[in-house]
């Protein structure tokens, strides 16, 4: 048992001032160590050493004599002592179905000692848990933070008259701050349990388990640095904690004030004297856009448009100014969120293919390294491309599109209704359950071609004649009960393009050419059914058939462009992780934060449904509430 230092120096509070005051019973209960005689002493008030701790309480706080105070404390007579409390832990994690087990081993590892608290105050360790668990980055629920509170109030601020009952209050706290910093920890490194499921489309599995818990709490109970530790164990997802330190910035930004908006008007040349750049260059300056006072505000600008998504150029334009004035607060929120969506990701492969939905882009790695980066056409709100991660394993040069059946029905069949010729010109085929083409069907009561020949018959499926137009199936009929289906024959109309990437997966979604190119000049490009299409096909069929050899440009090119094939399989040797993600802030390879519009919605839902992590009233009260609980049991 420490004895603080102020017992050896003689300075102090007159004992009596801390006996009268009963409106402080937290600092009473910290002198009751020393100065006054606990309940459970009083019990045998016939022992030297309860007369001796009675006799010292009569004496005057400057004649106390420093071997006295040390003695007594020695012989731990004034405290439930850290045996009682070891007893007390020993029971309360001793249930296997109410203890975690990461708990119940760090208490085992520690032979059930205490690790933030003492018999009267908590360790430097546990001072330091309160602050981390109520700052604003940690996220913890005020509902969590108010059960430590009533845990620790029950333990000091209102101790019971029983060694036993104190003892186990003692214990009880310990365990709580302990289960708090493993939910805590888990939610830092894996995103809240459960979290993910406000994205209907999100399907990484998140695992919000560690085998690793017990290791975690005694490293924070060592070193009560829990920012360092923390960190420590992002180690491996850097982009996280670059996004972490981003958002600790614009909270200083905001801490400051934020920014000024800019007054809206028309575009604004940055090298004019238009009044207003003066606020442009403040917004841009607060963002670190613009260096230094005589900075290049053409340049500045440049720089700023690259960070939100806006099309290259040195203009300010009604689309820029929107950007500069989102205010910091909205900023921070959506930092916050996408560090949640960060943490539901699985740790990246070194050589990957990651597809940010909201940037509408596919990127390229290779040993960790960007070597690719296109634009992309990516579903749209109502047909959202899915996220998860797979593996993408063949190439198909000059493929089919056998369509999915909501699109043939919805969009196809109307169409065909309206032009005999439809399916003939843009080169359907009506293919049955058998895998053969139909020659004819019948749509809207006439009948037309069911299989699209071209130039030539096709060399891959036999085509069934039909003889009389009473034979032709019914294409709407046979669409409902799944026994036709439509496909598009190669070639370069295909709505695949010429080339395909496969990652067989539940969703029927890849990434594909297409003979749309000029999708890719929008600058919002939200227009598939879910797959991904790719602004330079032959570029990623370059680094996805790099492992193979013999794929030089060239060779891919002919591949494309020969008629003479038709859905030409490539098996690649060593299948390339793929990430479909949907970050709407990240910062890049350069260091520069990004921001995108949320597309889908995702933000406001994950806010939404992350309202009570934020520090809004009810967490601000638990917060104070603690640290004046931490000010009053602080060891000293």
């Amino acid at each position: 048992m420490k004895l603080p230092g102020e017992l050896l120096s003689g300075a102090g509070t007159p004992p009596s001032a801390v006996s009268r005051d009963r409106a402080r019973p937290i600092i009473e209960i910290r002198f009751v160590q020393v100065l006054v005689v606990p309940p459970w002493l009083q019990a045998g008030a016939g022992s030297s050493a309860a007369m001796a701790a009675k006799t010292m309480t009569r004496r005057r706080w400057t004649g106390l004599g420093a071997c006295a105070a040390v003695a007594l404390l020695a012989a731990g007579c004034l405290s439930p002592g850290d045996g009682a409390i070891r007893e007390a832990l020993k029971r309360e994690t001793g249930d296997a179905a109410r203890t975690d087990a990461a708990i119940a081993s760090f208490y085992e590892q520690r032979r059930h000692a205490p690790a933030w608290t003492g018999s009267d105050a908590l360790s430097g360790a546990g001072v330091a848990l309160l602050e981390s668990l109520c700052r604003a980055g940690n996220g913890v629920p005020a509902g969590r933070l108010r059960r430590i509170d009533e845990r620790l109030r029950a333990a000091y601020a209102e101790p019971s008259e029983d060694r036993e009952a104190h003892a186990a209050a003692v214990a009880r706290a310990d365990l709580a701050m302990s289960e708090e910093l493993l939910k805590m920890t888990l939610d830092h490194v894996h995103g809240r349990a459960g979290l993910s499921r406000v994205h209907d489309n999100w399907h990484y599995r998140v695992d919000h388990q560690s085998t690793a818990g017990a290791e975690w709490l005694e490293r924070f109970a060592r070193t009560g640095d829990f920012d360092a530790v923390l960190e420590s164990l992002l180690g491996d997802h850097p982009g996280h904690a670059r996004l972490a330190k981003v958002l600790a910035r614009y909270r200083e930004i905001a801490a400051r004030g934020g920014w000024a908006p800019v007054p809206e008007g028309p575009f604004l040349d940055p090298r004019g004297a238009d009044p207003r750049l003066d606020a442009v260059r403040a917004r841009l300056a607060a963002t670190s856009d613009l260096q230094g006072a005589g900075g290049d505000l053409a340049r500045a600008v440049e720089r700023f448009r690259a960070r939100h998504g806006l099309e290259p150029a040195e203009r300010i334009d009604r689309a820029a100014i929107a950007a500069m004035n989102v205010p910091v607060e909205r900023r921070i929120a959506q930092l916050e969120v996408n560090l949640e969506r960060q943490r539901w990701l699985p740790r990246l492969d070194q050589e990957r293919v990651v597809v940010n939905i909201p940037e509408y882009r596919v990127h390229a790695y290779r040993d960790g390294r960007s070597v690719l980066s296109m634009r992309a056409v990516v579903g749209e709100r109502m047909n959202q491309t899915p996220l998860f991660a797979d593996e993408i394993r063949y190439v198909t040069f000059r493929p089919y599109w056998n369509l999915p059946r909501t699109i043939a029905l919805e969009e196809v069949l109307p169409a065909a209704r309206e032009d005999p010729g439809y399916l003939r010109d843009r080169g359907y085929e009506v293919v049955g359950d058998d895998g053969a083409a139909l020659g004819a069907v019948r749509v809207a009561g006439r009948v037309m071609d069911g299989a699209s020949r071209g130039d030539r018959p096709s060399q891959s499926d036999r085509i069934v004649p039909v003889r009389y137009e009473r034979d032709a199936p019914d294409l709407e009929d046979g669409l409902e009960a799944d026994e036709l289906r439509l496909r598009q024959r190669p070639g370069p109309t295909n709505a695949l393009g010429l080339v395909k990437f496969m990652f067989p997966n539940q969703f029927n979604v890849y990434l594909h050419d297409t003979p749309a190119d000029g999708l890719f000049d929008e600058s919002r490009r939200d227009f598939s059914h879910g797959c991904i299409r790719l602004e330079d096909p032959v570029r990623f069929a370059e680094f996805v058939l790099q492992g193979n050899g013999g794929w030089s440009r060239e060779k891919i090119e002919a591949e494309m462009h020969d008629e003479e094939i038709e859905a030409r399989q490539v098996d690649l040797k060593r299948p390339i992780s793929v990430y479909i993600v949907y970050l709407t802030a990240w910062v890049d390879p350069e260091g520069r934060v990004q921001f995108r519009d949320d597309i889908y919605g995702h933000d406001a839902a994950l806010r939404e449904a992350t309202e009570d992590d934020r520090m809004g009233a009810q967490k601000q009260d638990a917060c104070e509430r603690l640290q004046r609980l931490a000010a009053g049991l602080g060891a000293r």
